[in-house]
């Protein structure tokens, strides 16, 4: 059963997350774009809102483990590339199509507040499925 609700938290976290933003742009444009539902960046991230889920789900289940504290380092290194790599990506990503029109996607990665609010939704979809 614990493999079943951390798969179960994780896929729920991560396209919630994305179906998160897609309700933001239907409520914001009046529309939504078929791409809204795969594409990376934006608000909150459901990179960190899978990696979250997955570290709590492994906390919620074996409490400070070694296990909790392995998804906890993957979880830390996950977030720092959405925030870091990814992030100078899309930036310089924004230059490129700048002046070369190359049509680089450019929202590929993630703010600290979109990173900080992913982690929260992914442990609080974790917690809800552990205490049912």
């Amino acid at each position: 059963m614990a493999a079943l609700q951390l798969f179960i938290s994780a896929i729920v976290a991560s396209f919630g997350a994305q179906a998160i933003k897609v309700v933001a742009e239907l409520v914001k444009k009046k529309k939504i774009e078929r791409k809204t539902w795969t594409k990376l960046g934006g608000m909150p991230s459901s990179h960190a809102a899978l990696v979250a889920a997955v570290a709590a789900s492994v906390f919620f289940e074996q409490g400070f483990s070694l296990l909790f504290v392995v998804t906890g380092v993957f979880a830390a290194i996950v977030l720092r590339d959405a925030t870091g790599v990814r992030r100078h990506v899309g930036r310089v990503s924004a230059v490129v199509n700048e002046k070369h029109e190359a049509g680089l996607e450019e929202s590929v990665g993630h703010t600290i507040p979109e990173v900080f609010w992913g982690c929260v939704f992914g442990a609080l979809v974790a917690a809800a499925v552990y205490a049912f």
